[in-house]
């Protein structure tokens, strides 16, 4: 239809909705004018002109709800049923998630009057997948568990296996590990049985996923590989780069960092290939972070900005907050605090704005960090709480943790060494819980430090090791790197020089293997610590020189200051 046909088609409806408006019609009148309307409608979304396709959407409503003539009760369930369609359609293609939901649950509701099960099942899926993305899990575990059952009774493979997927997604994003993994076997089993190959791939990769959150590395690597193999086979290049993507983010959790960066070279590759700009965005975000974490925050910061063009480019709000957190996070390292604390602020405003309340929580945490690098530990505490709350009435588990371990590290630092303990502890229960492996090895390593703070070196001691066993036992590199750091603080603490030499300079192995430059300048540091504490200068001073040089090639100014301290001593 051209610019004058659409002109001439819309006056006439709207002129036929004023004089229906005027006088009373007969039924076929109504229905005529509805149908028309919703023709319209259809086309206005079609061409991207959403204001006006709600605006004749209202104006159907407006003649179906105020003429009774209708008799058939059908044909009036359908037509609502067609204009919800359309304003639900309009509504999602805008990012109104909150109108879009409301149309949804209306088209829900007349499923649910109608009998018609399987449509009932199918929407609540979809419809349970917004509540998610809005982080309203409570609700989207509620319907993806009454659309299994209406799978069940139907005999549905396909939806039931769907259902045990989505419910997976739900209980892994709430730290329900166990309960995610069993779900997704549950899924990875039907679409076997019915040769499902794209499902297949699905529950896989997000099998992955969750072995990555609970730290077993090797079987979340195992599961992703399976899945990408079938990718390469489907041909499915979106989900291949979104699965090279993935491997890129677990070897960043292991401290395998140049092989992050091949897989997330690839992925972006492809996402380029396929004009992907979502996850494109995505694919230069994990790339930032294999950079902050190596200490090249210029390159990281880099990264994270090129992701946030791309978010702003295609209005991703709940995106674009992100970068402005993962840039804070660089800023943090480089002790930049200001700036930090101002990309925090931003970040926070819209994920408010936009009702992320998961990212709202991650901010609060992370505008933490920031109050108590600079020794503002009221306020750290302030934030850590909000983030603990939110995290708590959403029901992160696995967020929850971390914010007691956060407050537990906020505690040690002014000194409350009671209250430490008691947050990490509580930090170290739920990750045993839900099974975070990863986790646990961290509380431990933190409650180590407390023991040391207070001088009980053999308690330390014991829990570092715990720490240490687990980071080997899951492949996690940097995380042994770390453990093997304060192990060596310990051992300098009690005058076992030899030890801590010898457990320093198997952190400085590991961090120069994975290419940790911040991880380090900290061993080298603590080398020169070491040295000057038995007499040797020489060796102090050039150990110190070295953490030094790497500070200021990775712009870390709180570290040079410390370093340029350490060397006046010597």
């Amino acid at each position: 239809m051209d610019r004058l046909g659409y002109k001439f088609l819309s006056s006439f409806i709207l002129c036929y909705i004023l004089l229906e408006k005027l006088s009373m019609f007969n039924v076929e009148e109504v229905i005529q004018a509805i149908s028309l309307g919703l023709i319209v409608a259809g086309f206005l979304v079609n061409t991207s002109r959403f204001k006006k396709a709600m605006e004749f959407c209202k104006e159907c409503l407006f003649i179906l709800e105020e003429r009774t003539g209708i008799k058939d009760d059908q044909l009036s369930k359908l037509f609502f049923k067609r204009i919800y369609f359309t304003m639900w359609k309009a509504c999602s293609l805008i990012g109104d998630n909150t109108n879009a939901i409301k149309y949804a649950e209306k088209i829900l509701q007349i499923y649910r009057e109608s009998g018609e099960r399987l449509e009932e099942c199918k929407l609540s899926l979809e419809l349970a997948g917004m509540y998610f993305h809005g982080h309203r899990y409570k609700q989207a575990k509620q319907l993806v568990e009454k659309a299994l059952l209406i799978s069940k009774e139907a005999g549905d493979s396909m939806l039931e296996a769907c259902s045990y997927g989505k419910l997976g997604t739900v209980c892994h994003s709430v730290g329900e590990y166990k309960k995610a993994r069993e779900h997704l076997e549950k899924s990875l089993a039907i679409q076997k049985e019915i040769e499902d190959r794209s499902g297949e791939a699905t529950s896989y990769a997000h099998l992955g996923a969750v072995f990555q959150s609970v730290g077993e590395y090797e079987n979340a690597k195992t599961q992703l590989k399976k899945s990408l193999a079938i990718q390469n086979e489907t041909g499915e290049t979106k989900r291949e780069a979104s699965c090279l993507a993935s491997l890129g983010t677990v070897f960043i959790s292991i401290g395998e960092y140049q092989k992050a960066k091949e897989h997330l070279e690839k992925s972006l590759a492809l996402q380029k290939k396929i004009e992907d700009r979502n996850g494109e965005a995505t694919s230069y975000k994990n790339l930032g972070a294999v950079y902050r974490s190596i200490g090249e925050y210029e390159k990281g910061r880099e990264q994270f900005e090129k992701s946030l063009v791309i978010h702003k480019e295609i209005r991703d709000r709940k995106g674009e907050a992100s970068c402005l957190a993962s840039l804070g996070t660089v800023y943090i390292s480089v002790g930049e605090y200001q700036k930090a604390k101002e990309h925090l602020e931003k970040s926070l405003e819209i994920q408010k704005e936009v009702g992320d309340r998961s990212g709202e929580a991650t901010s609060y945490k992370h505008l933490g960090a920031v109050y108590r690098s600079v020794g503002e530990y009221h306020k750290a505490r302030e934030h850590l709480e909000k983030s603990l709350a939110i995290q708590k009435e959403i029901g992160d588990r696995s967020g929850e943790a971390m914010s007691y371990e956060n407050l537990g590290v906020v505690y040690r630092s002014v000194g409350d060494y009671e209250k430490a303990k008691e947050h990490l502890e509580k930090s170290l229960t739920i990750q045993k819980e839900i099974g975070d492996r990863s986790g646990e090895a961290t509380s431990c390593e933190k409650l180590g430090a407390v023991y040391r703070s207070v001088g009980e070196y053999e308690k330390a001691r014991q829990h570092l090791e715990k720490s240490l066993a687990t980071q080997k036992e899951i492949g996690h590199r940097s995380g042994e790197a770390s453990s093997y750091l304060n192990l060596g603080a310990v051992y300098r603490s009690v005058s076992e020089y030899e030890k801590a030499r010898e457990h320093l300079e198997k952190s400085l192995a590991i961090q120069k293997e994975i290419g940790d430059r911040c991880g380090e300048a900290m061993s080298y540091e603590n080398l020169g610590a070491v040295c000057r504490s038995v007499g040797e200068y020489e060796n102090a001073r050039k150990y110190l020189e070295q953490s030094l040089a790497i500070q200021k090639e990775i712009e870390d100014r709180s570290g040079e200051a410390m370093s340029y301290e350490n060397l006046g001593a010597v």
